[in-house]
């Protein structure tokens, strides 16, 4: 009976299947190779672009291999990202309205997360940091990065390299405008704070084009620029340290989600363990009070339970208490009680 109970209460909370990993979803494919090509792509950027532009035949080959990676790596992530599997996989679960009202500063918390576990753990990479509806910027942050490492990394003459800072500036000022209009995280501070920092990156680029374009004071720029970038330093280390913090929170909210299933688990088999006895109590109490009725019937009709019919008696009273426990046997006799 347990067994059984514990199969009805398992399958009343499909969501307590899905805290246990598939085999297949436990290799984390292809999360773990998605995470592994952000790491190397920033060092494959730059040295594919140098060597594109170094003029040396086996540097140029080698840059060009590499920036044919890339595109195979991007190709491959903008077409995962769009098929139908990944979209009927992956379903945007916010999270309760009360929860994140409860926290001292609610924009620091997600709205949500893409579930379910299974598919987070295989295609997260692929939704993880946007909301629902700004599928098409999951991958804002790395595509600002590369494209910045991109284009510093070109070889220019030095009397380019005042335009190329203004380029470079203007890149992470288009980044910040399409995260002021989109806001695409699903966690409302981490847009501000990658704006602070890309606004940050943004200014000591233009002073540096400034410097060197302009006969401005030396001096003044150098200290304006340290300033900027310890500032711009800080504020990676708050978003960091506010990721650190993100990631607890949700792992506070699963465990205590499955608490919450595992406790409706066992009420609920409780409920269905106590079910039969209920019945049966509930089958006694009907049969004594069909009995009561029986005996205050007989003494009606002969004035004294002792009278000369006892026999008959004691069969309507054995009939009544037959028909309450199911015997279909004294129907006959019902109709004469």
């Amino acid at each position: 009976m347990e067994c059984g109970d514990s199969k009805m209460a398992h399958s009343m909370h499909p969501q307590l299947q899905q805290q246990q990993l598939r085999p297949d979803a436990s290799l984390k494919y292809p999360n773990h190779s998605i995470g592994a090509a952000i790491l190397l792509a920033p060092g494959i950027v730059v040295g594919g672009v140098r060597g594109l532009f170094s003029g040396d035949a086996a540097s140029i080959t080698s840059g060009v291999v590499a920036l044919l990676s890339i595109g195979a790596a991007v190709w491959w992530r903008v077409r995962e990202g769009r098929t139908r599997t990944v979209a009927k996989l992956m379903r945007f679960v916010p999270y309760r309205h009360g929860v994140r009202m409860s926290f001292i500063m609610p924009s620091a918390l997600p709205l949500g997360q893409w579930g379910p576990t299974a598919a987070r753990a295989t295609h997260g990479r692929l939704r993880g940091a946007v909301r629902v509806g700004k599928e098409w910027l999951s991958a804002y942050s790395i595509a600002v990065s590369l494209t910045a490492q991109a284009v510093a990394s070109i070889g220019v003459p030095s009397s380019w390299c005042t335009g190329l800072w203004f380029v470079l500036c203007a890149i992470q000022l288009l980044a910040v405008i399409v995260v002021a209009v989109h806001q695409p995280a699903r966690t409302p501070l981490v847009d501000v704070l990658q704006s602070c920092c890309w606004t940050m990156a943004a200014l000591i680029q233009l002073l540096a084009g400034l410097a060197m374009s302009a006969d401005l004071n030396a001096a003044d720029l150098a200290t304006a620029m340290s300033t900027l970038s310890l500032v711009k330093m800080c504020v990676s280390v708050v978003k960091s340290a506010h990721s650190v913090f993100v990631l607890w929170w949700e792992r506070q909210q699963h465990q205590q989600q499955q608490d919450e299933h595992v406790a409706s688990k066992n009420q609920n088999a409780r409920m269905l363990k106590d079910l039969p006895t209920t019945t049966t109590a509930a089958r006694t109490n009907n049969t004594r009070r069909i009995t009561s009725v029986v005996h205050l019937n007989v003494e009606s009709q002969i004035g004294s339970p002792r009278d000369t019919n006892d026999d008959s008696n004691e069969e309507q009273v054995l009939c009544a208490e037959g028909v309450a426990q199911g015997d279909l046997r004294c129907k006959g006799m019902t109709n004469i009680l």
